[in-house]
Protein backbone atom coordinates (compact mmCIF):
# COMPACT_ATOMS: atom_id res chain seq x y z
CA UNK A 1 0.00 0.00 0.00
CA UNK A 2 1.21 3.42 -1.05
CA UNK A 3 -0.86 5.92 1.31
CA UNK A 4 0.70 6.52 4.47
CA UNK A 5 -2.67 6.76 6.29
CA UNK A 6 -5.07 3.81 6.76
CA UNK A 7 -8.87 4.42 5.34
CA UNK A 8 -9.88 4.67 9.19
CA UNK A 9 -7.17 7.43 9.91
CA UNK A 10 -8.38 9.27 7.12
CA UNK A 11 -11.82 8.90 8.30
CA UNK A 12 -10.76 9.78 11.79
CA UNK A 13 -9.02 13.12 10.04
CA UNK A 14 -12.01 14.19 8.15
CA UNK A 15 -14.02 13.98 11.43
CA UNK A 16 -11.63 15.77 13.59
CA UNK A 17 -11.34 18.75 11.34
CA UNK A 18 -14.89 18.92 11.03
CA UNK A 19 -15.45 19.35 14.58
CA UNK A 20 -12.30 21.88 14.87
CA UNK A 21 -13.72 23.60 11.86
CA UNK A 22 -14.92 26.76 13.66
CA UNK A 23 -12.03 27.54 15.80
CA UNK A 24 -8.66 25.75 13.93
CA UNK A 25 -7.30 28.60 12.19
CA UNK A 26 -6.30 26.54 8.95
CA UNK A 27 -9.54 25.18 8.80
CA UNK A 28 -10.75 28.70 8.72
CA UNK A 29 -7.73 30.42 6.56
CA UNK A 30 -9.40 27.70 3.87
CA UNK A 31 -12.93 28.06 4.32
CA UNK A 32 -11.64 32.45 4.10
CA UNK A 33 -9.69 31.72 0.67
CA UNK A 34 -12.33 29.75 -0.65
CA UNK A 35 -15.11 31.94 -0.21
CA UNK A 36 -12.88 34.71 -2.01
CA UNK A 37 -11.29 33.23 -4.93
CA UNK A 38 -11.72 29.39 -6.88
CA UNK A 39 -7.76 29.15 -6.07
CA UNK A 40 -6.52 25.93 -5.39
CA UNK A 41 -7.70 24.46 -1.78
CA UNK A 42 -4.01 22.89 -1.20
CA UNK A 43 -2.76 26.45 -1.62
CA UNK A 44 -5.00 28.02 0.76
CA UNK A 45 -3.64 25.49 3.12
CA UNK A 46 -0.16 25.38 2.30
CA UNK A 47 -0.46 29.66 2.73
CA UNK A 48 -2.26 28.73 6.37
CA UNK A 49 0.79 27.06 7.21
CA UNK A 50 2.91 29.47 6.53
CA UNK A 51 1.47 31.77 8.04
CA UNK A 52 1.01 29.96 12.04
CA UNK A 53 4.67 29.02 10.93
CA UNK A 54 5.44 33.10 10.86
CA UNK A 55 3.45 33.25 14.06
CA UNK A 56 5.37 30.71 15.68
CA UNK A 57 8.80 33.12 14.81
CA UNK A 58 10.77 30.27 16.81
CA UNK A 59 8.92 30.79 20.25
CA UNK A 60 8.16 26.87 20.10
CA UNK A 61 9.71 23.98 19.02
CA UNK A 62 10.31 19.63 19.68
CA UNK A 63 13.13 18.60 21.21
CA UNK A 64 13.94 15.14 20.17
CA UNK A 65 16.75 13.20 21.30
CA UNK A 66 18.68 13.48 17.78
CA UNK A 67 18.07 17.43 17.32
CA UNK A 68 15.85 20.41 18.53
CA UNK A 69 13.28 20.91 15.34
CA UNK A 70 11.70 24.44 14.90
CA UNK A 71 8.83 24.52 12.35
CA UNK A 72 10.20 25.98 9.81
CA UNK A 73 8.17 25.42 6.45
CA UNK A 74 9.07 25.80 2.45
CA UNK A 75 6.11 25.38 0.38
CA UNK A 76 6.09 25.40 -3.41
CA UNK A 77 3.02 25.62 -5.10
CA UNK A 78 3.05 24.48 -8.64
CA UNK A 79 0.52 24.79 -11.08
CA UNK A 80 -0.48 26.10 -14.76
CA UNK A 81 -0.01 30.12 -15.95
CA UNK A 82 -3.76 31.20 -14.54
CA UNK A 83 -4.65 29.06 -12.18
CA UNK A 84 -4.24 31.59 -8.91
CA UNK A 85 -1.16 30.10 -7.61
CA UNK A 86 -0.91 34.17 -7.15
CA UNK A 87 -3.87 34.84 -5.57
CA UNK A 88 -3.91 32.56 -2.65
CA UNK A 89 -0.40 33.74 -2.14
CA UNK A 90 -1.51 37.44 -2.06
CA UNK A 91 -3.91 36.87 0.44
CA UNK A 92 -1.29 35.17 2.84
CA UNK A 93 0.88 37.66 2.48
CA UNK A 94 -1.85 40.81 2.92
CA UNK A 95 -2.66 39.13 6.09
CA UNK A 96 0.85 38.95 6.87
CA UNK A 97 1.57 42.61 6.48
CA UNK A 98 -1.23 43.81 9.00
CA UNK A 99 -0.48 40.64 11.92
CA UNK A 100 3.30 40.98 11.81
CA UNK A 101 4.35 43.79 8.90
CA UNK A 102 8.27 43.78 10.69
CA UNK A 103 8.16 40.30 9.68
CA UNK A 104 7.88 39.64 6.05
CA UNK A 105 11.07 40.31 3.95
CA UNK A 106 12.12 41.42 0.65
CA UNK A 107 11.62 39.49 -2.37
CA UNK A 108 15.26 40.25 -3.41
CA UNK A 109 16.11 36.50 -3.71
CA UNK A 110 20.25 36.88 -4.17
CA UNK A 111 22.11 35.56 -1.47
CA UNK A 112 23.47 39.32 -0.78
CA UNK A 113 19.96 40.85 -0.43
CA UNK A 114 18.59 37.66 1.57
CA UNK A 115 21.43 37.75 4.22
CA UNK A 116 21.67 41.35 4.46
CA UNK A 117 17.80 41.87 5.35
CA UNK A 118 18.38 39.34 7.87
CA UNK A 119 21.59 40.39 9.60
CA UNK A 120 19.02 43.79 9.85
CA UNK A 121 17.18 42.06 11.95
CA UNK A 122 17.48 41.06 15.27
CA UNK A 123 16.43 38.10 15.65
CA UNK A 124 17.64 36.92 11.83
CA UNK A 125 13.38 36.25 11.57
CA UNK A 126 11.23 36.21 8.31
CA UNK A 127 8.75 35.01 6.18
CA UNK A 128 9.24 35.73 2.10
CA UNK A 129 6.09 35.42 -0.58
CA UNK A 130 7.74 34.92 -3.79
CA UNK A 131 4.82 34.90 -6.59
CA UNK A 132 7.17 34.06 -9.40
CA UNK A 133 9.42 31.93 -8.02
CA UNK A 134 10.78 31.34 -11.65
CA UNK A 135 12.55 34.98 -11.37
CA UNK A 136 14.17 32.96 -8.37
CA UNK A 137 15.12 29.89 -9.73
CA UNK A 138 16.29 31.65 -12.89
CA UNK A 139 18.53 33.94 -10.45
CA UNK A 140 20.07 30.39 -8.96
CA UNK A 141 21.04 29.51 -12.63
CA UNK A 142 23.73 32.34 -12.58
CA UNK A 143 27.32 30.57 -11.58
CA UNK A 144 28.09 33.55 -9.27
CA UNK A 145 24.70 33.56 -7.51
CA UNK A 146 23.17 30.03 -7.38
CA UNK A 147 25.39 27.70 -5.45
CA UNK A 148 25.54 30.24 -2.85
CA UNK A 149 21.39 30.79 -2.85
CA UNK A 150 20.79 26.97 -2.41
CA UNK A 151 23.49 26.50 0.22
CA UNK A 152 21.97 29.82 2.33
CA UNK A 153 18.55 28.57 1.86
CA UNK A 154 19.34 25.00 2.63
CA UNK A 155 21.24 26.21 5.79
CA UNK A 156 18.44 28.55 7.01
CA UNK A 157 15.76 25.91 6.69
CA UNK A 158 17.33 23.92 9.77
CA UNK A 159 16.91 27.26 11.62
CA UNK A 160 20.88 27.69 13.27
CA UNK A 161 21.13 28.98 16.40
CA UNK A 162 24.25 31.23 14.76
CA UNK A 163 25.76 31.70 11.01
CA UNK A 164 27.84 33.61 9.45
CA UNK A 165 29.09 34.48 5.45
CA UNK A 166 31.31 36.42 4.45
CA UNK A 167 29.75 39.05 1.36
CA UNK A 168 31.75 41.99 -0.24
CA UNK A 169 30.63 44.56 2.10
CA UNK A 170 32.23 42.13 5.40
CA UNK A 171 31.30 39.46 6.97
CA UNK A 172 27.41 39.42 8.50
CA UNK A 173 26.62 37.35 11.02
CA UNK A 174 22.71 35.68 11.59
CA UNK A 175 21.14 34.62 15.31
CA UNK A 176 18.43 32.38 16.14
CA UNK A 177 17.48 31.97 12.25
CA UNK A 178 13.95 31.49 11.32
CA UNK A 179 12.95 31.51 7.72
CA UNK A 180 9.70 30.80 6.59
CA UNK A 181 9.03 30.67 2.53
CA UNK A 182 5.53 30.42 0.03
CA UNK A 183 6.83 30.42 -3.49
CA UNK A 184 4.94 29.72 -6.70
CA UNK A 185 5.76 29.10 -10.30
CA UNK A 186 4.76 26.67 -12.88
CA UNK A 187 5.81 23.14 -13.06
CA UNK A 188 7.72 23.46 -16.67
CA UNK A 189 9.28 26.73 -15.55
CA UNK A 190 10.66 24.63 -12.72
CA UNK A 191 11.67 21.31 -14.20
CA UNK A 192 13.25 24.02 -16.60
CA UNK A 193 15.21 25.77 -14.35
CA UNK A 194 16.43 22.94 -11.79
CA UNK A 195 17.98 19.68 -12.50
CA UNK A 196 17.92 16.10 -10.84
CA UNK A 197 21.18 17.34 -8.52
CA UNK A 198 19.46 20.06 -6.90
CA UNK A 199 17.22 17.12 -5.39
CA UNK A 200 20.33 14.77 -4.70
CA UNK A 201 21.50 17.84 -3.24
CA UNK A 202 19.17 18.58 -0.68
CA UNK A 203 18.63 21.81 -1.65
CA UNK A 204 15.05 21.42 -3.44
CA UNK A 205 14.21 18.03 -0.85
CA UNK A 206 13.35 20.97 1.75
CA UNK A 207 10.28 22.34 0.05
CA UNK A 208 7.25 20.50 0.13
CA UNK A 209 5.53 20.75 -3.23
CA UNK A 210 2.48 21.23 -3.98
CA UNK A 211 1.16 20.65 -7.26
CA UNK A 212 -2.95 21.84 -8.34
CA UNK A 213 -4.58 20.78 -11.60
CA UNK A 214 -7.04 23.51 -13.35
CA UNK A 215 -9.51 25.49 -11.47
CA UNK A 216 -13.04 25.61 -11.75
CA UNK A 217 -13.71 28.62 -12.66
CA UNK A 218 -16.57 31.33 -10.84
CA UNK A 219 -18.70 33.53 -11.85
CA UNK A 220 -17.39 37.53 -11.20
CA UNK A 221 -18.85 38.39 -7.38
CA UNK A 222 -19.16 42.01 -5.16
CA UNK A 223 -16.69 41.47 -2.58
CA UNK A 224 -18.88 41.28 0.83
CA UNK A 225 -18.28 43.29 4.16
CA UNK A 226 -18.46 40.17 5.85
CA UNK A 227 -15.38 38.94 3.89
CA UNK A 228 -13.34 41.90 5.24
CA UNK A 229 -14.22 41.39 8.55
CA UNK A 230 -13.39 37.99 8.69
CA UNK A 231 -9.85 38.92 6.79
CA UNK A 232 -9.69 41.69 9.47
CA UNK A 233 -10.26 38.66 12.58
CA UNK A 234 -7.65 36.16 10.94
CA UNK A 235 -5.49 38.79 10.91
CA UNK A 236 -5.99 39.53 14.84
CA UNK A 237 -5.70 36.06 15.82
CA UNK A 238 -2.44 35.48 13.67
CA UNK A 239 -0.84 38.29 16.26
CA UNK A 240 -2.58 36.68 18.93
CA UNK A 241 -0.82 33.65 18.50
CA UNK A 242 2.33 35.13 18.05
CA UNK A 243 2.01 36.91 21.27
CA UNK A 244 0.45 34.39 23.25
CA UNK A 245 3.70 31.96 21.97
CA UNK A 246 6.40 35.22 22.46
CA UNK A 247 5.09 35.31 26.36
CA UNK A 248 6.43 31.62 27.33
CA UNK A 249 8.26 30.06 24.51
CA UNK A 250 9.73 26.57 25.14
CA UNK A 251 9.77 23.12 23.77
CA UNK A 252 6.22 21.83 22.45
CA UNK A 253 5.18 18.59 24.31
CA UNK A 254 4.56 15.44 22.03
CA UNK A 255 2.58 12.40 22.84
CA UNK A 256 3.79 9.06 22.87
CA UNK A 257 1.14 7.79 20.27
CA UNK A 258 2.13 10.47 18.25
CA UNK A 259 6.08 9.79 18.00
CA UNK A 260 5.26 6.42 16.67
CA UNK A 261 3.40 7.18 14.66
CA UNK A 262 6.16 9.47 13.18
CA UNK A 263 8.43 6.52 12.91
CA UNK A 264 6.07 4.15 11.38
CA UNK A 265 5.40 6.73 8.81
CA UNK A 266 9.21 7.32 7.87
CA UNK A 267 9.88 3.65 7.19
CA UNK A 268 6.95 3.61 5.06
CA UNK A 269 8.63 7.06 3.02
CA UNK A 270 11.78 4.68 3.16
CA UNK A 271 10.22 2.05 2.12
CA UNK A 272 7.83 3.88 -0.81
CA UNK A 273 10.95 5.59 -1.88
CA UNK A 274 13.13 2.67 -2.28
CA UNK A 275 10.44 0.66 -4.87
CA UNK A 276 9.75 4.26 -6.87
CA UNK A 277 11.60 4.17 -10.27
CA UNK A 278 13.44 7.50 -9.57
CA UNK A 279 14.66 6.76 -5.76
CA UNK A 280 17.57 8.03 -6.50
CA UNK A 281 15.25 11.21 -6.34
CA UNK A 282 12.40 10.90 -4.08
CA UNK A 283 14.54 9.22 -1.09
CA UNK A 284 16.14 12.30 -0.09
CA UNK A 285 12.89 13.85 -0.47
CA UNK A 286 11.26 11.48 1.38
CA UNK A 287 13.84 12.19 4.66
CA UNK A 288 13.19 15.86 4.64
CA UNK A 289 9.46 15.22 4.26
CA UNK A 290 9.51 13.02 7.57
CA UNK A 291 11.28 15.78 9.48
CA UNK A 292 8.20 17.98 7.69
CA UNK A 293 5.68 15.88 9.15
CA UNK A 294 7.04 16.39 12.21
CA UNK A 295 6.89 20.29 11.44
CA UNK A 296 3.66 20.25 10.27
CA UNK A 297 2.60 18.31 13.35
CA UNK A 298 3.05 21.16 15.26
CA UNK A 299 1.86 23.88 13.79
CA UNK A 300 -1.14 21.78 13.29
CA UNK A 301 -1.40 21.73 17.54
CA UNK A 302 -0.32 25.32 17.46
CA UNK A 303 -3.38 26.21 15.00
CA UNK A 304 -5.86 24.24 17.01
CA UNK A 305 -4.40 25.93 19.80
CA UNK A 306 -4.03 22.45 21.48
CA UNK A 307 -1.44 21.93 24.40
CA UNK A 308 0.37 19.31 22.83
CA UNK A 309 1.56 17.66 19.53
CA UNK A 310 -1.16 14.30 19.05
CA UNK A 311 -2.37 11.67 17.16
CA UNK A 312 -4.54 13.68 15.78
CA UNK A 313 -2.31 16.55 15.28
CA UNK A 314 0.63 14.27 13.36
CA UNK A 315 -2.58 12.48 11.23
CA UNK A 316 -3.20 15.85 9.62
CA UNK A 317 0.25 16.58 8.98
CA UNK A 318 0.76 12.82 7.69
CA UNK A 319 -2.23 13.39 4.86
CA UNK A 320 -0.38 16.85 3.52
CA UNK A 321 2.77 14.35 3.37
CA UNK A 322 1.30 11.66 1.84
CA UNK A 323 0.13 13.88 -0.68
CA UNK A 324 3.59 15.51 -1.14
CA UNK A 325 5.48 12.35 -1.45
CA UNK A 326 3.08 11.54 -4.34
CA UNK A 327 3.88 15.27 -5.96
CA UNK A 328 7.92 14.48 -5.09
CA UNK A 329 7.66 11.80 -7.20
CA UNK A 330 6.09 13.50 -10.14
CA UNK A 331 8.63 16.31 -10.34
CA UNK A 332 11.45 14.06 -10.25
CA UNK A 333 9.86 12.31 -13.29
CA UNK A 334 9.57 15.78 -14.46
CA UNK A 335 12.89 16.71 -14.06
CA UNK A 336 14.38 13.81 -15.49
CA UNK A 337 12.95 14.46 -18.79
CA UNK A 338 14.93 15.20 -22.07
CA UNK A 339 13.94 17.60 -25.18
CA UNK A 340 12.18 15.14 -26.75
CA UNK A 341 9.95 13.37 -23.90
CA UNK A 342 8.99 17.53 -22.62
CA UNK A 343 8.06 18.02 -26.41
CA UNK A 344 6.08 14.72 -26.88
CA UNK A 345 4.30 16.28 -24.01
CA UNK A 346 3.22 19.83 -25.26
CA UNK A 347 2.20 17.85 -28.67
CA UNK A 348 -0.34 15.97 -26.69
CA UNK A 349 -1.69 18.38 -24.86
CA UNK A 350 -1.83 20.51 -27.94
CA UNK A 351 -3.76 17.84 -29.78
CA UNK A 352 -5.94 16.97 -26.63
CA UNK A 353 -6.85 20.74 -26.32
CA UNK A 354 -7.74 21.60 -30.05
CA UNK A 355 -9.56 18.29 -31.45
CA UNK A 356 -9.21 18.37 -35.47
CA UNK A 357 -6.48 20.66 -35.86
CA UNK A 358 -5.32 20.77 -39.17
CA UNK A 359 -1.23 19.86 -39.38
CA UNK A 360 -0.45 23.13 -40.90
CA UNK A 361 -1.92 24.81 -37.54
CA UNK A 362 0.28 22.31 -36.11
CA UNK A 363 3.91 23.16 -38.02
CA UNK A 364 2.62 26.86 -37.49
CA UNK A 365 1.74 26.82 -33.75
CA UNK A 366 4.78 24.89 -32.66
CA UNK A 367 7.53 26.11 -34.93
CA UNK A 368 8.76 22.81 -35.39
CA UNK A 369 9.20 21.16 -38.83
CA UNK A 370 7.68 18.35 -40.45
CA UNK A 371 10.52 15.69 -39.47
CA UNK A 372 10.39 16.93 -35.78
CA UNK A 373 6.47 16.30 -35.52
CA UNK A 374 6.78 13.07 -36.71
CA UNK A 375 9.49 11.91 -34.64
CA UNK A 376 7.07 13.29 -31.81
CA UNK A 377 3.69 11.83 -32.61
CA UNK A 378 5.74 8.47 -33.44
CA UNK A 379 6.82 8.60 -29.77
CA UNK A 380 3.07 8.83 -29.13
CA UNK A 381 1.83 5.93 -30.80
CA UNK A 382 4.67 4.08 -29.02
CA UNK A 383 2.98 5.18 -25.78
CA UNK A 384 -0.14 4.89 -26.84
CA UNK A 385 -1.57 6.91 -26.88
CA UNK A 386 -2.15 8.24 -30.64
CA UNK A 387 -4.08 4.67 -31.52
CA UNK A 388 -3.26 0.71 -32.22
CA UNK A 389 0.89 0.96 -32.63
CA UNK A 390 2.91 0.37 -36.06
CA UNK A 391 6.19 -0.04 -36.86
CA UNK A 392 8.40 2.18 -37.20
CA UNK A 393 9.50 3.43 -40.93
CA UNK A 394 12.95 2.70 -41.74
CA UNK A 395 14.01 6.22 -41.49
CA UNK A 396 12.89 6.15 -37.31
CA UNK A 397 9.55 7.84 -37.97
CA UNK A 398 6.16 6.71 -37.12
CA UNK A 399 3.46 5.01 -39.57
CA UNK A 400 0.49 5.20 -37.64
CA UNK A 401 -2.38 2.32 -38.72
CA UNK A 402 -5.50 3.28 -39.68
CA UNK A 403 -7.40 3.62 -36.17
CA UNK A 404 -10.97 2.02 -35.44
CA UNK A 405 -13.78 3.79 -36.92
CA UNK A 406 -15.82 5.78 -34.06
CA UNK A 407 -19.70 5.85 -34.74
CA UNK A 408 -19.35 9.40 -34.82
CA UNK A 409 -17.17 9.85 -37.58
CA UNK A 410 -18.97 6.90 -39.75
CA UNK A 411 -19.27 9.24 -42.44
CA UNK A 412 -15.78 10.32 -42.59
CA UNK A 413 -13.59 9.13 -45.13
CA UNK A 414 -10.36 7.58 -42.87
CA UNK A 415 -7.12 6.49 -44.79
CA UNK A 416 -4.28 5.40 -43.45
CA UNK A 417 -1.98 8.28 -41.71
CA UNK A 418 0.99 8.49 -42.75
CA UNK A 419 3.02 11.34 -40.96
CA UNK A 420 5.80 11.33 -44.25
CA UNK A 421 2.88 13.56 -45.80
CA UNK A 422 2.45 11.76 -49.12
CA UNK A 423 -1.30 11.85 -49.41
CA UNK A 424 -2.02 15.05 -50.68
CA UNK A 425 -5.71 14.98 -50.68
CA UNK A 426 -5.11 14.48 -47.07
CA UNK A 427 -5.25 16.81 -44.12
CA UNK A 428 -3.62 15.58 -41.00
CA UNK A 429 -6.29 16.16 -38.34
CA UNK A 430 -5.53 14.73 -35.11
CA UNK A 431 -8.70 14.89 -32.89
CA UNK A 432 -9.70 13.57 -29.33
CA UNK A 433 -12.56 11.40 -29.17
CA UNK A 434 -15.57 12.57 -26.58
CA UNK A 435 -16.03 9.48 -24.98
CA UNK A 436 -12.97 7.21 -23.98
CA UNK A 437 -12.80 4.00 -26.02
CA UNK A 438 -9.86 1.55 -25.76
CA UNK A 439 -7.68 1.03 -28.98
CA UNK A 440 -8.98 3.70 -30.81
CA UNK A 441 -6.63 6.59 -31.74
CA UNK A 442 -6.16 9.70 -30.91
CA UNK A 443 -4.95 10.87 -34.48
CA UNK A 444 -7.36 10.74 -37.12
CA UNK A 445 -7.36 11.70 -40.66
CA UNK A 446 -10.74 13.46 -42.55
Amino acid sequence: MNELLTVDELVAVERYEAAIAGTDFVERWVRYGCSRSDAPVAFHRAAALVLVATAVYRHCWLDFQHKRVYPSVYFLCLAGSGQRKSTALRYAEEAACTAFKDRVLSNDFTPEALISDLGTRTPSRGVAFVDEAGRMLGTMRQKSYGEGLKDLLSRLWDAPDQYGRKLQSGTCNLSDVFVNLLMATTTDRLTELLTPEDVQSGFLARFVPVIAGAVARRPLAVLKHQTWTEAAQLAADLTAIANQLASAPGPFPITPRALARLDRAEDDLESWSAKDFHADLTQPWCRKLNEHGARLGLLNAVSEDHPVVGLLQVLRALRDIDQAKDQASRLAEALRFNRDAKDTEHLYRFIAANPGVSRRDVLRKTGWNKGRVEDLAGNLEDQGRGGSRGPRTARARSTIRRPAMPAALSLCHLSPLSLRWREPPCRWLPMVERAPCPNRSLLVTR
